[in-house]
């Protein structure tokens, strides 16, 4: 994978900044966003090639089957995987993760099983009902 002309993907090259990062995986057809991770290293490249294993047999994963789909249509892993965010720490990075299901994204349209490590400390996208702990009552005087 590459970033773009003549950069390695962060697997191979330790980025100036560190080498912890959140993606995301999508369609390149409608540009629609079909996964959000978390990862070091070569994380996103082993998507890929546990996608070009998989043969649908066994649990289903539609991750892997919508990778593997667009791989054999003749996509690439540049045209699929694209990284969001480069970060120092893996609390910043699942913070990150988590705001991207969550509020830009949103979970109901991804393959994601969970809905991020910190889930908790943030709204759904589009989830407006009053929370406690969330919400703050407006004193009028």
């Amino acid at each position: 994978l590459t970033l773009g002309e003549n950069k390695r993907f962060i697997a191979n090259d330790r980025h100036k900044h560190g080498n912890l990062y959140v993606y995301v995986l999508l369609n390149p057809c409608d540009k629609s966003i079909f996964y959000v991770g978390k990862g070091t290293n070569n994380r996103l490249s082993q998507h890929f090639s546990d996608a070009r294993q998989y043969d649908g047999s066994g649990d289903s994963n539609e991750k892997l089957s919508e990778i593997s789909d667009l791989l054999k249509q003749g996509y690439t892993e540049n045209d699929i995987g694209r990284i969001v965010a480069i970060v120092d720490t893996e609390s910043l990075a699942f913070m990150l993760e988590t705001l991207y299901i969550k509020f830009i994204v949103g979970y109901k349209q991804l393959t994601n099983l969970q809905s991020g490590q910190y889930s908790g400390l943030f709204r759904s996208k589009d989830d407006w009902q009053l929370r406690s702990g969330f919400d703050i009552p407006i004193i009028v005087n």
